[in-house]
């Protein structure tokens, strides 16, 4: 008798599992190759449109597809990862993180996010439509603020608080027409042990590296800004061995 799929239990919390999850597929994504970067803020219309702000996590995710769908008909097929919070108002918000279209200046691109979201929620309020999105350039990769979440930083916390009367939030991150590359290098204890303390010494003479150690039984994490990522785990694998 074939066994049954497992039925998935409803995502109701932004879990510890769930962090270092969204932090290791970043840190998988050659960034470098992607694109230049811009985030766009989508808020919700304050008090004048209460009624236009979602209660449920899937009318959130619809107003981010069809905004994605939108775009792609606009410029091209959004490509980059997006990432659900929530205000002290009690109001949800997106990040998303895109590649900017080619040959678009910033002001052009804001004038049309703001237009489009304004459309989409259908608010009507004026002051939504003038503030209720931003566009800035993102000079580094999604990675920075994914530690955020992962090392738990106070100032991110309160975002992760389910509001009352909030139901069904879904996920609170995903990506958006890219997939990791995925680097697992199996080690025994001895040999973690001797590259640990070889990657502690190199994140204080290397520019450029920051080197991250979570759970020191369960491994640690690589993070670049530049230069070549796997060219550095396999210098220390050959220091190591």
């Amino acid at each position: 008798m074939a066994r049954r799929p497992r039925k998935r239990e409803k995502i109701t919390e932004w879990s510890r599992d769930s962090r270092k999850r969204l932090l290791r597929t970043c840190l998988a994504l050659e960034w470098s190759g992607v694109g230049a970067l811009v985030m766009v803020t989508l808020t919700y219309p304050g008090d004048a449109g209460a009624a236009f702000i979602p209660r449920n996590g899937p009318m959130v995710h619809r107003h981010l597809r069809a905004f994605l769908k939108r775009w792609s008909r606009r410029w091209e097929r959004p490509v980059g990862l997006w990432k659900l919070e929530f205000q002290d108002r009690g109001a949800p918000h997106l990040h998303v993180f895109l590649v900017a279209p080619r040959d678009v200046r910033i002001t052009g691109l804001r004038s049309w996010v703001a237009q489009t979201w304004w459309e989409i929620v259908g608010s009507t309020d004026a002051d939504h439509l003038r503030a209720g999105t931003a566009v800035d350039s993102w000079t580094d990769t999604p990675t920075r603020y994914a530690w955020k979440y992962a090392k738990a930083d106070p100032a991110k916390e309160r975002q992760h608080h389910v509001p009352d009367g909030f139901t069904d939030v879904g996920r609170w991150c995903g990506l958006i027409n890219l997939s990791p590359r995925w680097i697992i290098i199996d080690l025994a204890v001895e040999t973690f042990v001797k590259a640990r303390r070889i990657l502690r010494r190199w994140s204080s003479a290397m520019n450029g590296y920051r080197i991250r150690l979570i759970d020191s039984a369960a491994g640690f994490w690589l993070f670049t800004r530049r230069g070549n990522t796997r060219a550095l785990v396999d210098a220390v694998m050959r220091a190591a061995t």
